[in-house]
C-alpha cells in the first residue's frame, strides 16, 4: 500500500509540474554597439602626423581627429604659386607685344596652374580628418602609428553616434524557437 501511495504521489507531482508554467532562460553572448557605425577612412595618399582621439573618447561634429603630413602638399602649393606667377608675368609681356599666339598659349597655362593649385589646395583641406557627427570613437587607436604611411581609403577611425545603440545576440539555432520579447 505505502508503495502504491508512492508510485501515485510522484505520477501526481510530475503531472502537476508538466501543466504548471515556469520561467526558461536562454543564455547567449551578446554585445552592444552603435546603430550606425561611421568608417573614417585616409582622404589622401600620406603620412599620419597626429592622431587626438583613441578609443572611448566622445567626439563633437567638426572635431580634429587626426591630421595627415602636409609638407609635399604645401610645396607644391607653392610650386603652383610659381607656375601661375610666371605664367602671368609672360603673358603680360605677350599681351604687351600684341603676340595672339603666346597670349592665348600664356592664359591656357594661368588656367592650368590655376586649377592645379585649387586641386592642391584642397587636398591640404583634406589631410585633416574631422568627425562628421557627434559621437565615440569604436576603434582606431592611432597614437602608436604617428609618422606611417596611409593609403588613400585606409580606415583610420571607426565612429558610432553617442545615442544609438543595438545589442546584438548570438543566439544558438537550436534555442531560437525560444526567444521572445519581454521581461
Amino acid at each position: 500500500v505505502g508503495f502504491k501511495f508512492a508510485v501515485m504521489g510522484t505520477t501526481l507531482a510530475v503531472a502537476a509540474l508538466a501543466f504548471i508554467p515556469a520561467p526558461f532562460y536562454v543564455s547567449s553572448e551578446a554585445r552592444v554597439e552603435g546603430a550606425i557605425q561611421r568608417a573614417l577612412v585616409s582622404p589622401i595618399d600620406g603620412y599620419l602626423k597626429e592622431a587626438y582621439v583613441r578609443p572611448a573618447d566622445v567626439v563633437k561634429a567638426g572635431q580634429l581627429l587626426a591630421e595627415l603630413a602636409d609638407d609635399d602638399l604645401k610645396l607644391g602649393r607653392r610650386k603652383w604659386e610659381s607656375e601661375l606667377a610666371q605664367a602671368g608675368s609672360a603673358y603680360g609681356e605677350a599681351l604687351a607685344k600684341q603676340d595672339r599666339g603666346q597670349v592665348v598659349m600664356q592664359q591656357a597655362r594661368m588656367e592650368e596652374a590655376n586649377a592645379q593649385l585649387q586641386l592642391t589646395e584642397q587636398e591640404i583641406a583634406r589631410s585633416q580628418v574631422v568627425a562628421p557627427f557627434d559621437g565615440v570613437i569604436i576603434k582606431g587607436d592611432l597614437t602608436q602609428a604617428l609618422g606611417a604611411p596611409v593609403k588613400r581609403g585606409d580606415q583610420l577611425f571607426t565612429l558610432a553616434p553617442s545615442n544609438a545603440y543595438r545589442v546584438i545576440l548570438e543566439v544558438d539555432e537550436r534555442d531560437i524557437a525560444l526567444v521572445a520579447a519581454g521581461h
